[in-house]
């Protein structure tokens, strides 16, 4: 069975973080629109954790001698 428009909207679990998205986030038109949508937000937030994952590695290094030794 074809999942509802509906549900989409209803199981998004992002959706206060992106409250200042414009709204509505969802349009509720197709299934395979909101899904791709749901896709997109989840990227992003992806790339978010991604960007943080390579930034870690200045966070373990105390001095800035030592982060400008680690990007020689």
């Amino acid at each position: 069975p074809t999942p509802s428009v509906e549900s989409v909207a209803i199981n998004f679990p992002f959706a206060g973080y992106f409250d200042n998205a414009p709204q509505p986030l969802f349009k509720g038109v197709s299934y395979e629109e909101d899904w791709a949508i749901a896709q997109g937000c989840w990227r992003h937030l992806r790339r978010i954790f991604d960007q943080l994952e390579e930034f870690r590695a200045f966070e373990l290094l105390r001095s800035g001698r030592d982060r400008t030794e680690y990007l020689l």
